[in-house]
Formats: structure tokens, C-alpha cells, sequence
């Protein structure tokens, strides 16, 4: 995701890049106002069943938001070409 952050690429396209993929890998508090409004909610302990079929997911995730995000960059590079 560095190229977002580069500056090789305008701000609108970085932006229209960011915004594939999963939510949770987006979240960011960029200020101590916005970090005192968070609070702890909860835990718990998942079976370790659990958590590899999440990790599964995860991946299959990864794999499909980097394979839009190729799409994406390779048709910037052709629009500015």
C-alpha cells in the first residue's frame, strides 16, 4: 500500500485506491481527541477452530481486494498514459 502514500499517484486516485478492501484494514485515530472516544468494550477466548477458519477468510479476502487493487492501479496506469 505504499504507492497510495508515495505521492506518485494524485490524491484523488490514492483515494479511490484506499477505499477497496476490507473496512478493518482502514481504520485509523489520527488525533488524542479521537483516541480518548475509544473504549474498551470486551474480550473473549475463541476455539482454535475458529480461528484458523477466520484466518482462511482473511486470506481469501487479502487475495481478492489485492487482485482489484492490480485492476485498479493497472487502469490508472492506462488512463494516464
Amino acid at each position: 500500500m505504499g504507492i497510495t502514500t508515495s505521492g506518485f499517484l494524485a490524491g484523488d486516485q490514492a483515494l479511490a485506491l484506499l477505499r477497496i478492501g476490507p473496512v478493518y484494514r482502514q481504520t485509523a485515530v489520527k488525533t488524542k481527541k479521537a483516541l480518548s472516544q475509544l473504549t474498551f468494550e470486551s474480550a473473549r477466548v475463541l476455539p482454535a477452530e475458529r480461528i484458523l477458519a477466520m484466518r482462511a477468510l482473511v486470506r481469501e479476502e487479502e487475495e481478492a481486494c489485492q487482485a482489484l487493487f492490480a485492476e485498479a492501479l493497472r487502469k490508472l496506469s492506462e488512463d494516464t498514459e
